[in-house]
């Protein structure tokens, strides 16, 4: 494969947890990353300032090889917002981009996307898939993302399962999760950059093949934390409610009533169909050497 004609790339959400170290993995293997960040959070390294519902101007693109969109606005709760604002601000993004000459356009999609998902999240990350894949995007679905320096839903349990007692779980077993190694989802994205993996339109599930179950993560961060928490299985649809007042009463928590949705909401049978698989890539999240499983 030939190199690329530049080193350059944008990766907007530098400062979450999944772009962040993005950022630092594409630096290190040679990348010459600009960061897309919000106005007003400084950075020692090169950025311009972003924002998704913000004017983009095509002088950010000139001589840019890759561009990689992490970024995604979690304060919305009305449909409507964020279908303006993540919706509508990263397919322009993409579309700027592309005519900008920006030759390789990554997206950070999610498993909780396919046909028929409850969440907001995944329908609204489905509809950038579906109206940026004609632009020629390179569409990456991560797993439940681990590794590095913790963050995410994983750095929420991981942080719960090594301090509460009893830890409510829903659907502890019913449902399963497939994790994403932080370092392993970087190579892959280095390989779409690099020319080295090409799936054409369809979707790329980025995570490990051997799923875990609820009740299995957090047995699992409990034990890396020393500990043995009682696991109480609580209904979904009372957390839910619980989530949504507080919401309603302007608190902002860890854990959103949409990313329930989403967790409750993952269907094996559907969240697969017509997607390239690249599970070989991944570790298992279970057999990983000890104290790799987040923030130290």
């Amino acid at each position: 494969m030939s190199e690329p004609s530049s080193r350059r790339v944008i990766v907007t959400g530098s400062t979450g947890y999944v772009g962040s170290a993005l950022s630092t993995n594409l630096r290190s293997a040679g990348w010459l990353v600009c960061e897309a960040r919000r106005p007003g959070r400084p950075s020692d390294e090169p950025s311009i300032p972003y924002r998704l519902d913000s004017a983009l101007d095509p002088e950010w693109f000139q001589g840019v090889y890759g561009l990689v969109h992490c970024a995604y606005d979690f304060t919305l709760t009305d449909p409507g917002d964020i279908w303006r604002v993540n919706v509508d601000g990263s397919v322009r993004l993409f579309e700027v981009a592309a005519s900008a000459g920006v030759s390789k356009r990554i997206l950070l999609s999610t498993m909780s996307a396919f046909e028929g998902c409850r969440s907001d999240y995944g329908r609204a990350k489905l509809e950038i898939e579906t109206r940026t894949a004609a632009l020629g995007t390179a569409i990456i679905r991560p797993g439940l993302v681990w590794g590095g320096a913790g963050g995410g839903l994983f750095g929420v349990l991981e942080r719960v399962a090594g301090t509460l007692p009893v830890v409510p779980l829903v659907a502890a077993d019913r449902r399963v999760l497939y994790p994403a190694h932080i370092e392993d989802l970087s190579e892959l994205v280095r390989s779409i950059l690099s020319g080295d993996i090409d799936h054409g339109k369809r979707p790329i599930i980025a995570a490990a093949g051997e799923p875990i179950s609820l009740r299995q993560l957090v047995r699992h961060l409990a034990a890396q934390a020393g500990r043995n928490p009682m696991v109480l299985p609580v209904s979904a649809n009372v957390v839910e409610f619980s989530l949504r007042c507080c919401e309603w009463l302007g608190m902002r928590l860890p854990f959103r009533s949409d990313s329930l949705r989403s967790l409750v909401g993952l269907d094996a049978d559907r969240m697969f169909i017509g997607a390239a698989l690249e599970t070989q890539r991944f570790r298992p999240l279970l057999t990983a050497t000890s104290g790799s499983t987040g923030s130290s």
